[in-house]
């Protein structure tokens, strides 16, 4: 979904559009709403809000130019002299993000897109969508923090902060969820670590390091005898290389299949059996997998 823009603007009409027996909004759909983003108290919700999204693992949409109540008030209303047209705003939102978010240029050029909507040609209202993949960090890198005052408390002076999505609230990260975060949220990463066990039958994986994008889904190929079917992957890894792995784990066809389905487009690693007496990896040179993991990445072409 993130990214799109006719998704975007298909949840903005769930969110705000009366329709019978009250408002549709998808429950698991991750947004935030903002009645403006540029006076003094609000900037810093902006900020703490894509900060969230950022650390969260799907990202999020914040519409700027709605109230609490899902009203459209757009940003003529709520930012009166501060909205003078789409592209001053977004400059104006920019300079913000730039002095307060960490590493905010990669930040805005890899993870933020900026989009402006009137929900109704006939009515002067715009909205501002701002959309964030999450970010993932690499080696060296830190999870993402920004500068925030927390106006509610009189504070004088910013402080780095860590935030974090959790269902629909935005917290403070404490110091152990940062350090636990470090541990766990790198870009390549498996996004669920505990993931890889055993087969059906009890036999366990190996996991591999390579990460791939998977380009294809390719279910019900005969295998050379003829008897029985196969599950080919279409992979690319990192320089660009096509890999076509196979899975015969007939007991899990439909959920291999169903699971790899669904992660089109997305990087993942990929596991195989280990073998009694020929080694660990007999049956990964071979291009036979046992299954595959989704990995921590901003690349997600399917939502």
């Amino acid at each position: 979904m993130l990214h799109d823009f006719s998704k975007i603007k298909q949840l903005l009409d769930q969110i705000t559009k009366p329709q019978i027996g009250g408002r549709i909004v998808i429950e698991d759909q991750t947004f935030e709403l903002k009645a403006s983003a540029l006076s003094k108290d609000m900037r810093y919700e902006m900020l703490k809000t894509i900060t969230a999204f950022l650390n969260s693992h799907d990202g999020g949409v914040l519409f700027i130019g709605i109230s609490d109540d899902k009203q459209i008030l757009g940003l003529e209303r709520t930012e009166k002299d501060k909205f003078k047209g789409s592209d001053n705003y977004e400059q104006a939102l920019l300079q913000l993000i730039k002095g307060s978010l960490d590493d905010a240029p990669n930040r805005i050029s890899q993870n933020l897109r900026f989009y402006f909507i009137r929900p109704d040609e006939n009515i002067q209202k715009t909205i501002c969508a701002i959309s964030v993949t999450p970010f993932f960090p690499k080696q060296n890198e830190m999870i993402a923090w920004c500068e925030y005052l927390d106006t509610r408390k009189n504070q004088s002076k910013t402080e780095k902060a860590f935030f974090k999505r959790t269902g629909t609230e935005t917290t403070k990260m404490t110091p152990y969820d940062v350090a636990n975060d470090m541990l766990k949220r790198r870009s390549g990463e498996l996004s669920d670590p505990a993931a890889p066990g055993k087969d059906a039958a009890g036999k366990p994986y190996k996991l591999f390091d390579e990460i791939f994008t998977l380009v294809q889904v390719n279910q019900k190929l005969s295998s050379p005898n003829g008897k029985t079917t196969r599950t080919q992957l279409v992979l690319q890894n990192g320089n660009g290389t096509i890999k076509k792995y196979r899975n015969d784990d007939w007991q899990n066809t439909d959920s291999f299949i169903n699971k790899a389905n669904s992660l089109v487009g997305r990087d993942v690693k990929l596991t195989s059996w280990k073998h009694k007496t020929e080694g660990d990896d007999y049956w990964w040179e071979r291009d036979f997998i046992a299954n595959l993991y989704e990995v921590n990445s901003s690349k997600k072409f399917g939502d």
